[in-house]
């Protein structure tokens, strides 16, 4: 009796083993969505187990970086890495929602940037020599985008094209050299949050300014 009850509980744990196996459920089978990788040599080892990859104020003689691999990646940094061009493999992210790309020296975003079409919320902040009109007009291609960041780019005047963003939700422009809330702003329907701190907009045009319902910050 008592080997017959060793066979099947040996029989259970092959089983339970197995479908670890099979289904990856195992302890080091656990994919954590949340954990964000900082060391590119780490998250090369797993990269389709790999949603957030921060590879902030690294060297620019460190690039081109391949990022073709991570496939599942979802929000993505490459802050304060003064990128003096878009790394193409970008692109390629179709599952990207968050980009950083503050901090850096690029003119330009590449026009294949349409391909991220799941983008959300990207950061160009500290970039004085981007051209933001080419910018508007690839970011303008990107019908997830809802949060743009501009921040400290000493800008003092919008492109005229800037109205196409119209599927923008919150806009953030701090630290830059507005004099006015910007009038281009009131092409973009879907606006509900404007961030004006740290400009040179007068108090009275503060108390004064009306946004069609848009929330703004000053």
């Amino acid at each position: 009796m008592i080997s017959y009850i060793k066979i099947a509980i040996l029989f259970i744990a092959v089983l339970l083993i197995s479908g670890k196996k099979v289904h990856g459920q195992g302890t080091a089978g656990v994919i954590d969505k949340g954990k964000i990788y900082t060391n590119l040599y780490e998250a090369k080892v797993s990269p389709l187990a790999v949603y957030k990859l921060d590879l902030s104020n690294l060297p620019v003689d460190s690039f081109p970086i391949d990022l073709s691999a991570f496939k599942n990646l979802e929000y993505l940094s490459l802050n304060n890495s003064h990128l003096e061009f878009i790394p193409r493999e970008i692109d390629n992210l179709g599952n990207l929602k968050v980009l950083h790309l503050s901090g850096g020296d690029f003119k330009a975003l590449p026009a294949d940037f349409s391909k991220l079409k799941n983008l959300e919320e990207i950061y160009i902040n500290v970039n004085k020599n981007i051209d933001f009109s080419q910018t508007v007009q690839v970011l303008s291609t990107l019908p997830g985008l809802r949060t743009l960041h501009l921040d400290n780019n000493g800008i003092a005047k919008l492109p005229s094209n800037f109205g196409n963003l119209v599927q923008l939700q919150k806009l953030y422009l701090n630290q830059n050299k507005f004099d006015e809330v910007p009038p281009e702003i009131q092409g973009l329907k879907n606006l509900q949050y404007l961030d004006m701190k740290g400009n040179q907009i007068p108090l009275r045009q503060q108390v004064n300014y009306k946004t069609f319902g848009v929330k703004v910050a000053f």
